[in-house]
This record gives structure tokens, sequence and C-alpha cells, in this order.
């Protein structure tokens, strides 16, 4: 298994591995990250892709955020991450968030949003112990969570949360 950064030439690769990952909502989740990956809005941005000998068996991409009015750092939102059906629970979607997460650090990233199962999210000591709000009210607020990178404390920082033009439709919320 390898992790890299993706390029131009790896869209179908991703909109593949999304498209098997999420069923009937596939072809909406694909098409959101390819949207991603060309949305100016979404910049500084990191699409991860995991690779087998089978080719893209994993997608991942951090897309950057900001909070109005906070003086926060600079902050990045997980979304969306696939496993194709036949890779899952074996490991890859945890070397992706884990490669992720290490290179946004490095990269000087304060925080991470994310909506997702807390119970995997937690795992990578994701938590919804924050007072930044989603751009649109959430059906499951306990999805809603936020990881520091650096020193800003999750706690301490308000606010609305602002994402890529292309995120920023209450469907994908």
């Amino acid at each position: 298994m390898r992790i890299r950064e993706a390029h131009a030439s790896d869209a179908q690769g991703i909109r593949s591995v999304h498209l098997a990952a999420f069923g009937d909502e596939g072809p909406a989740v694909a098409d959101l990250a390819l949207a991603l990956s060309a949305d100016e809005s979404a910049k500084p941005i990191l699409v991860l892709l995991a690779e087998s000998e089978k080719g893209v068996v994993g997608s991942i991409i951090f897309s950057s955020v900001h909070i109005p009015g906070s003086a926060s750092g600079p902050s990045y939102i997980l979304a969306p991450l696939a496993v194709a059906p036949e890779m899952q629970r074996m490991g890859v979607g945890r070397q992706l968030v884990e490669s992720g997460l290490t290179i946004l650090r490095a990269r000087g990233a304060e925080l991470v949003f994310v909506l997702g199962d807390p119970r995997y999210y937690a795992r990578f000591g994701f938590s919804t112990g924050h007072k930044v709000s989603a751009p649109y009210d959430l059906p499951y607020p306990e999805a809603w969570m936020c990881l520091s990178l650096g020193k800003v404390v999750p706690q301490e920082v308000k606010g609305q949360l602002a994402c890529a033009e292309s995120l920023n439709r209450p469907e994908h919320w």
C-alpha cells in the first residue's frame, strides 16, 4: 500500500473509489470530491490517494476553511474520505487520515474539522469539544468534530465555519 498526493491525472481513480465506497450516494460524493479538487476557494488543499496493485483503493481530501472573526491559524476540513469496499476494515482509512494529519501538521495547520462517525474519528483525537458551528444545521450535531494540530485550543475558538464553495451546500451537511 502506498499513500501519495494526488495529481490532476488521478481524477478517474478518485471518482471510481468514491462511486464504489458510497453506494447510492456515490455519484454525489464523487462529484463533490472532483469539484473540491478543482475549487480555487478550497485552496490550499491536500488530496491523498491510497494505491495498491489494484490501483486507487482510497482517497481523502482536506480543504482549507476559515472561521470569520477568529485569529486561529490555518484550518482544514476532512471531507470526503473513501475506501474501496474490498479494502475496508484493513487500515486504509486510518493510513489516509494519519498521513493527512501528519502532512497538515508539518505545513502549520492548527485545526481540522470533520463531520463523521464519532466512534471512528475519535480514534484520531477528534472531539465535539469546540464552539465552531457548521455552515448549516446538522441532523447529527454529535458528528461535528474538531482536532487541534497546533497550539490553538478548539474550545477557545468561536464562530461559524466558512468552507469552499463546492462544499458549502446544504446537501453536503
